[in-house]
């Protein structure tokens, strides 16, 4: 039996996490990465794991539409957050920029504080990132650069395949999601990057076009990808999972 794992869930966002991951594992989905959004968030997700410990583990996060947002204190909450569940995290995410959705210089340069800050604490602590980069994909990767960063998944890709052959040559992860049922990027994103490179996710439960995305859903992007990429199924299988393993230290 293989098994997958989603990379990208927003899990806290279900009241019944126990059916969630039941279902799941009926689709060989064994192991979900739960992100976190702002502080209150990360708290539901850190619950979440435990009540399937053994299935769910767990990225704290401040993501870019709420990070403009923070105070000092929120920051100083959010590190506090990563330090005291050093033991229970396999990396900080949902994390990054967003220029197309949040609008603004002002508000750009918060975003900026708050992720360089949580950049600096993914190099302090040896964490991989878990990263939302819409229209901000060039200065994210400068951060990183910057930073000297090893690990990093660009959750749902979306920006130029030019600043992705970056990503790539950095050896960084890129995740894919229902979006391959339609997107073109999706499509030309998951045929550029090695596979070696590529992760599967849900980022549930978001709508994709008329079909809400769940953990299972990863089972789905998998049979997706093997068509895009023209490989079989079960070495897709077996190949995103070790890169998950491999990227957030799962074993």
């Amino acid at each position: 039996m293989s098994m997958l794992v989603d990379v990208h869930c927003h899990i806290d966002e279900y009241e019944d996490v126990k059916s969630i991951v039941k279902r799941a594992l009926e689709h060989e989905v064994t192991v979900i990465i739960g992100v976190g959004s702002d502080p209150e968030s990360n708290e539901a997700v850190l619950q979440a794991m435990s009540i399937a410990p053994q299935n769910i583990r767990v990225c704290i996060g401040y993501h870019p539409w709420e990070s403009w947002k923070a105070t000092d204190d929120e920051l100083q909450l959010i590190i506090r957050q990563v330090e005291e569940n050093l033991d229970r995290i396999v990396g900080l995410g949902e994390v990054g920029m967003d220029r197309r959705f949040v609008r603004g210089e002002d508000k750009w340069r918060r975003q900026f504080r708050v992720f360089e800050r949580i950049v600096r604490l993914a190099k302090e602590y040896d964490l991989p990132l878990n990263i939302h980069s819409v229209h901000a994909e060039r200065i994210i990767l400068e951060l990183l650069d910057r930073y000297r960063i090893e690990r990093a998944l660009f959750h749902w890709y979306t920006g130029s395949l030019e600043v992705l052959e970056s990503i790539i040559d950095r050896g960084y992860y890129v995740s894919v999601n229902l979006a391959l049922q339609y997107s073109r990027r999706a499509i030309e994103v998951a045929r550029k990057t090695p596979l070696s490179l590529i992760l599967l996710e849900s980022d549930a439960p978001y709508m994709f076009k008329e079909e809400e995305a769940h953990p299972w859903s990863v089972a789905k992007v998998a049979e997706l990808l093997a068509r895009v990429k023209e490989l079989e199924i079960e070495w897709v299988k077996k190949a995103t999972t070790r890169n998950a393993m491999k990227l957030f230290r799962i074993s």
